[in-house]
């Protein structure tokens, strides 16, 4: 995770570089991890039971990202855009899927929410991300991922045609592509400028 966060700084430094403007100011593109990150996943874990390996990395090395926002060089837009998005479906390059990561406080926010409901813990899958409709600022869903879970390396729920795509998998993939890994999909079709942003994951 050391390693993605290495690549995730690439990504965005690029990003910023070619006019990338966030989606809000209340979103930080990267929230580095709190100093009591390791406390906090522990607490966690006595409530809801073991949390996977990569998730607990992701959470302590990475921290939160966001790369929802605009950047009409990578065809990439959450406030308005192409009106030709809403007619299609995930996934495919009219959804680039920008990754979004959760940092500690979400999956505690969300925690909190369940308990103050009285709802069963585990009768839903948590949330990870926004699906990549939400993403494109469109009505959508999530990507989830189910807790507790003993793999190491936990399945995100719900990412358009990636059917048991682990957290690790979605990172390189993510990586390979510039942060933007719907446009995987039709890659004779991706912006020349996602070139600068993409490499090969080191992890």
């Amino acid at each position: 995770m050391r390693r993605a966060r290495t690549h995730i700084d690439h990504i965005v430094e690029g990003l910023i570089g070619i006019g990338f403007e966030p989606a809000s100011s209340d979103l930080p593109v990267i929230a580095p991890p709190p100093s009591d990150v390791f406390d906090r996943i522990g607490k966690l874990e006595d409530s809801l039971g073991r949390i996977p390996e990569a998730l607990k990395a992701s959470m302590c090395e990475i921290g939160g990202v966001c790369l929802l926002g605009d950047c009409p060089p990578l065809a990439l837009y959450y406030h308005g855009g192409p009106s030709s998005r809403i007619a299609t479906m995930p996934p495919g390059a009219d959804y680039p899927d920008p990754l979004c990561l959760p940092a500690v406080d979400s999956l505690e926010m969300e925690l909190d929410e369940r308990l103050k409901d009285s709802e069963e813990l585990l009768a839903e899958p948590f949330t990870f991300a926004p699906d990549e409709l939400h993403k494109a600022n469109v009505s959508g869903g999530t990507h989830d991922v189910w807790l507790p879970d003993a793999h190491a390396d936990p399945v995100l729920v719900g990412v358009a045609g990636r059917p048991g795509i682990t957290l690790v998998e979605y990172l390189r993939l993510s990586v390979r592509w510039g942060g933007l890994p719907g446009y995987s999909f039709a890659p004779a079709g991706r912006p020349k400028d996602l070139e600068r942003l993409m490499s090969h994951p080191q992890f």
